[in-house]
């Protein structure tokens, strides 16, 4: 029984020992654990809190490109222009980017209707070349809302106070008066908002449709018109040919007519003189009845040689005229015998 006693209290001293050995050692393992953890822990947050300081003070970084400008706001307010290349601010929200400003050169297109004052209406076509000045960013950024079109508003005002005091064909011929008058007005105006204004060009001025349909009813009818006087004057060029022709015909036929008539008188005045002479008892006026008779009869037979010809002859065809006719033949023959 001693014995059996002894060896139970051995081994439940053995036992008691053994559990508290391995208690001792769970909770050494466990210990090690946990100031493991607690590291691990501990080098994330300082590299978490190490990236985000990093990520923060990366904001202050600014790059602009070229050409172009950054507005930079701390709180709210305007601070600075940062201009093209690497460029430092204070970190955000403490400062930030307003905008980005374009430095290049625009071009704004405008057709402006404007009335002459004829009261013809015209489309002035107008280009402007503008640009924020790089020293006046802020001016330019701040002062105007919409640029582009406030400048067409004044362009619109300029071109149709010019254009209302001049008359069509006065628009046309002004186009450098146009782009000296609206450049000198956009410049007095823009300059001081931080914008230049580089350009104006102001193109040919295009007629409204109802004008240039006005143009075209005009220019056909003025075609008619000159189609019509060529016309004419040919024709008159044809008949002062022709008429110069006739009165030269006339002229020539004239002059051959006198002659003919001369010679036919100088023929019958020797003629005459030859009955008066050669026949006794003759006188000047039976001699001259009786070449007058000469062209009647020529007409006669002449008429009478186409054939149905009806011939009128005077009744008293044969009367003094004919007795002067007897009167030389029978002297004639007279003579003869």
């Amino acid at each position: 029984m001693c014995y059996n006693g002894l060896f139970v209290k051995y081994q439940t001293a053995i036992v008691a020992q053994y559990l508290k050995l391995k208690q001792t050692r769970e909770e050494n393992m466990y210990g090690d654990r946990y100031d493991e953890g607690i590291s691990w822990i501990t080098i994330l947050i300082f590299s978490g809190a190490g990236l985000a300081i990093l990520a923060w003070l990366s904001t202050s970084i600014v790059i602009v490109r070229q050409k172009t400008a950054k507005v930079i706001e701390v709180f709210g307010k305007f601070s600075s222009v940062k201009n093209a290349g690497l460029n430092l601010k204070l970190p955000f929200p403490i400062a930030s980017v307003a905008d980005e400003v374009s430095l290049q050169i625009r071009e704004l297109k405008e057709d402006i209707v404007v009335k002459a004052a004829d009261n013809a209406f015209l489309k002035v076509p107008v280009k402007v070349q503008f640009r924020v000045i790089q020293d006046k960013v802020e001016q330019a950024y701040y002062e105007l809302a919409d640029p582009e079109s406030q400048i067409k508003s004044y362009i619109v005002n300029t071109v149709r106070s010019k254009a209302n005091t001049m008359d069509m064909d006065q628009i046309f011929k002004s186009k450098n008066e146009f782009e000296g008058e609206v450049e000198t007005s956009l410049k007095k105006t823009f300059e001081g908002y931080g914008y230049e204004i580089v350009n104006v060009l102001v193109d040919d001025p295009q007629p409204s449709d109802e004008l240039r349909k006005a143009f075209d009813k005009v220019l056909a009818a003025q075609r008619e018109k000159d189609a019509a006087q060529n016309l004419a004057d040919a024709k008159r060029i044809k008949m002062v040919g022709e008429a110069n022709a006739e009165a030269e015909s006339l002229t020539i036929k004239g002059k051959a007519f006198k002659t003919f008539r001369a010679d036919i008188a100088d023929g019958n005045s020797e003629a005459i003189k030859s009955f008066l002479k050669d026949i006794e008892g003759l006188e000047a006026r039976d001699v001259l009845n009786f070449f007058a008779g000469v062209d009647t009869r020529d007409a006669i037979r002449d008429a009478s040689a186409n054939p149905g010809t009806l011939i009128v002859v005077p009744a008293n065809y044969a009367g003094d005229d004919g007795r002067s006719i007897a009167l030389v033949k029978a002297l004639m023959a007279e003579t003869k015998n």
